[in-house]
């Protein structure tokens, strides 16, 4: 490994391919597989540092030895047109897979949509360790564009579109998302996830694309297809019950971007068990144990309750940070009321009181 003389001198540590140049499938291979080993070397360090909370000069030397970007390389032409497009996801499959799927665990979320908390929550905890953590800070923000872009590459893998083809932002699943989140009756927000399918459908058609083949349009309705699957539990959950086709929280419809439905199986769970009620019972909980838990990080609260509940860190985190949040408005405050009533009764049936009293109290002053 190579000396540094200052280590608080800002190095290059990137190693600078062009996105312009053409590449053999040998060569980006070889790039490829070194920077998977790479970018799991760095991920592992940054967990180590932030675990004991200190660095050393050997890890900045070994950080600058890593080069830790990603870019979307171009194949060779002559390679595409004799193997197919689809070469350039294989060669991903074949070198990058670990570290595709190490981001999430690193990122604590299964939907890249959710990164950024994650990313400035390790933002702040490598501020708070002491000495020059600059270099950290900026190995941490490569890794972040990097793993995003990866990301992108692996679920949609986008390649340079003419000028004719559609802009990709037709195919954003995130804007059909926030459509069905407004909406409270399930079977609308089937219909909608329905008529995106089909409106994508029509778009490539009228652009003489195959809807079959273009990879922006099969990725998305991948994602509307898993979103269904979600619905159609839901619903079916309802019927047996003889319910309303309501859903009481929106939060019990996620951040719809994961793959597979066994996944899926720790998301659709009762809407009784939602995220929020959780937090905010042990919420209360703590309040009442030790007055002084506002003084506690609410970062270290968000990681007891995940350890407690197993739910997904960053949204803990999110409710901790307005725990009364709908309460303010008349749009969701139906709903914020639904959760702390639910809440209140259980604390009602293990006679705990002054909770109780003091969730009555939370509810009026609304």
């Amino acid at each position: 490994m190579s000396e540094v003389q200052n280590p608080n001198l800002p190095e290059k540590f990137i190693t600078d391919y062009s996105s312009e140049k053409e590449y053999s499938i040998y060569e980006i291979k070889t790039i490829y597989k070194k920077l998977n080993q790479n970018l799991i070397e760095v991920m592992d360090k940054i967990e180590d540092m932030l675990l004991i909370g200190a660095f050393d000069l050997n890890d900045i030397k070994f950080l600058r030895n890593r080069n830790c970007e990603y870019k979307t390389l171009k194949l060779k032409q002559s390679d595409i047109e004799e193997h197919g497009e689809l070469l350039f996801k294989s060669i991903l499959e074949a070198t990058l897979k670990k570290t595709f799927d190490k981001s999430f665990v690193f990122f604590d979320s299964n939907s890249v949509f959710d990164w950024f908390d994650k990313f400035q929550e390790y933002r702040t905890q490598i501020l708070s360790i002491d000495g020059d953590t600059s270099f950290i800070l900026s190995c941490l923000n490569s890794i972040y564009n990097s793993l995003f872009t990866l990301n992108r590459d692996f679920t949609i893998n986008l390649f340079d579109f003419e000028e004719d083809d559609i802009p990709s932002s037709q195919f954003d699943f995130e804007q059909v998302y926030n459509q069905i989140a407004d909406e409270v009756d399930l079977l609308e927000r089937k219909k909608i996830l329905l008529n995106a399918i089909a409106e994508r459908d029509l778009l490539c058609l009228k652009n003489q694309i195959n809807p079959k083949s273009h990879n922006p349009n099969i990725y998305f309705q991948k994602n509307c297809n898993v979103a269904i699957d979600v619905l159609n539990k839901q619903i079916a959950g309802l019927q047996e019950n003889n319910q309303l086709f309501k859903a009481d929280d929106t939060s019990a419809v996620e951040k719809l971007t994961i793959d597979s439905i066994d996944q899926l199986e720790q998301i659709v769970k009762t809407k009784e068990f939602s995220t929020r009620r959780q937090v905010l019972t042990i919420y209360y909980l703590l309040n009442e144990v030790d007055r002084n838990t506002t003084a506690i990080d609410r970062t270290v609260k968000a990681r007891f309750i995940h350890f407690l509940t197993q739910k997904n860190e960053s949204n803990i985190y999110k409710t901790l940070s307005e725990p009364h949040k709908g309460l303010e408005n008349d749009k969701n405050k139906k709903s914020a009321i639904r959760d702390l009533e639910y809440i209140k009764k259980h604390f009602d049936d293990l006679g705990l009181n002054s909770i109780s009293q003091k969730i009555m109290k939370d509810m009026q002053e609304a």
